[in-house]
């Protein structure tokens, strides 16, 4: 009897130990079950959530309606280039314009914000049309043509760029997300378009917010060497990466433009030369003509051979413990009239048949002297005029520096270069010159001190300071004060 009892007692433990394992793998599966239920929850609920924030929903497909057309080029007329700023409200009912979408913001280069043309190819005007909603190229892509609602919208040049959008304290702002459906509508074209082939010095206030191509061109070496910049992922870049474009044909500047937040922002520059094509706008003072890229593609310079002038390579190291004897210095303290330079052997030579030069300037708040240009309000395209210091001979064995200081304002691209040559034949245009690899300052500020050797060019020696200024795109301000030779002496 014991042994059957010990038998049945140990059957019932392990029966019941069994029992508990069961109900144990049970209890797992079931808790595991919750704990997925929950984290799939929690997954649809951030998925749900990161939606909401960054995507937007398709257009919804919805009948164009009819009415009277406004021409965009009559649109943007009477608030383009006022002063006072003109702000025009529309409030007829079915008013509208029509425009082609040639901007793309799926790079992050665009922001609540879209650019439209009157035409898809030979564009002759454009405008911004502001919205407030983002990845505006689901709703409204790259080429299809729009009608715009004007009532209750308004219309101004403001930051230097002609907005579309609602009058708020007497200020464009975006047009509602609310509003968006009964205000834009998409057609059923989606056109080709084809960019503007320009110059850099074709550019006029007419060109603004047009799509355009840009060919034989490639970035400033200042950006290429010692090595590539990004487009706008420097230290220094904030909010936009300016980097200076220039065209070989024109010998013309202009501003690529590109958001830190754009996709894309972080990719080295490229080095060769070739075409770029984008948005000719402005930057964010609405000062400066920029050209903004609506992807990467778009920049395709693919050419490895730049056509960067030969520069000076004279060494420019200094003793700074050796002294100066002074050669040559002018400070323009007594010039009061430029002209009074020729009798020193001065030249103030405009290259390009007008009579702007370089003109004498007092500054008033250090009681000095200077002599200074501008393309602003010339109407030149291009203004070329050129100040040359009188000669100097140079030998090979002294150690003799050339140096200046120079100061620029309202800078909106560079205009100015400087160059040596012991062979001034008289005329700038026909003289073999030398690029001085100088960095010229580009900021607003006080004067720079420029120094160049230059004895390893021996000879008559003479300095130039070539200004290209193209009205209205380049028009930067440049002062130059204390000119001067010296050399140092032998120890």
């Amino acid at each position: 009897m014991k042994s059957k009892t010990l038998l049945t007692l140990s059957k019932g433990l392990i029966f019941r130990g069994l029992l508990r394992n069961v109900q144990s793998v049970w209890i797992e599966y079931f808790v595991g079950l919750i704990r997925c239920y929950l984290l799939t929850g929690i997954i649809l609920t951030i998925v749900s959530c990161s939606n909401e924030d960054f995507e937007v929903p398709n257009a919804k497909v919805l009948p164009v309606p009819q009415g009277s057309t406004i021409p965009l080029e009559n649109l943007r007329r009477p608030v383009a280039n006022q002063f006072p700023q003109e702000i025009i409200t529309y409030d007829i009912p079915d008013q509208f314009v029509d425009g082609y979408v040639i901007s793309n913001d799926v790079s992050g280069n665009f922001f609540k914000e879209l650019f439209i043309q009157d035409k898809p190819s030979q564009p002759t005007t454009g405008i911004q049309v502001l919205i407030d909603e983002r990845a505006l190229h689901q709703r409204f892509p790259f080429g299809v043509k729009i009608r715009i609602r004007l009532e209750g919208l308004s219309i101004s040049e403001q930051n230097g760029i002609v907005k579309l959008g609602v009058l708020v304290d007497n200020q464009i702002e975006p047009i509602p997300f609310t509003t968006i459906d009964t205000t834009i509508f998409r057609t059923d074209e989606v056109a080709e378009i084809i960019p503007l082939d320009i110059n850099i010095d074709d550019i006029t206030e007419a060109l603004e917010s047009v799509y355009v191509s840009l060919s034989d061109i490639q970035l400033d070496k200042s950006v290429i060497v010692p090595q590539l910049k990004t487009f706008a992922g420097e230290r220094d870049d904030s909010f936009d990466g300016l980097r200076p474009l220039f065209q070989c044909s024109s010998q013309a500047f202009l501003t690529l433009c590109t958001s830190t937040f754009a996709a894309f922002n972080q990719l080295s520059l490229p080095a060769g030369k070739g075409k770029i094509t984008g948005v000719l706008t402005k930057d964010f003072r609405g000062f400066d003509y920029v050209l903004k890229l609506n992807e990467v593609k778009d920049i395709k310079m693919d050419i490895e051979e730049r056509c960067d002038p030969l520069t000076f390579g004279c060494d420019t190291s200094i003793i700074t413990s050796k002294e100066r004897e002074v050669l040559f210095i002018e400070d323009f303290n007594t010039v009061t009239n430029p002209n009074s330079l020729e009798a020193e052997d001065w030249f103030n030579i405009n290259v390009t048949g007008d009579e702007v030069k370089w003109d004498d300037k007092k500054i008033t708040n250090i009681d000095n002297r200077v002599l200074d240009i501008s393309a602003n309000n010339t109407g030149l395209v291009p203004l070329e005029a050129w100040l040359i210091t009188p000669e100097i001979t140079v030998n090979t064995v002294d150690d003799i520096f050339f140096s200046c200081s120079i100061r620029t304002d309202n800078n909106n691209g560079k205009a100015l270069n400087i160059w040596v040559t012991n062979g001034w034949d008289g005329n700038p245009l026909t003289t073999d010159w030398q690029l001085l690899d100088l960095e010229i300052p580009i900021n607003n500020e006080n004067y720079v001190t420029l120094l160049q050797k230059i004895n390893c060019l021996e000879g008559n020696i003479r300095i130039g300071f070539q200004y290209r200024g193209f009205d209205p795109v380049i028009t930067s301000i440049y002062e130059i004060d204390d000119v001067q030779f010296f050399k140092l002496s032998k120890e």
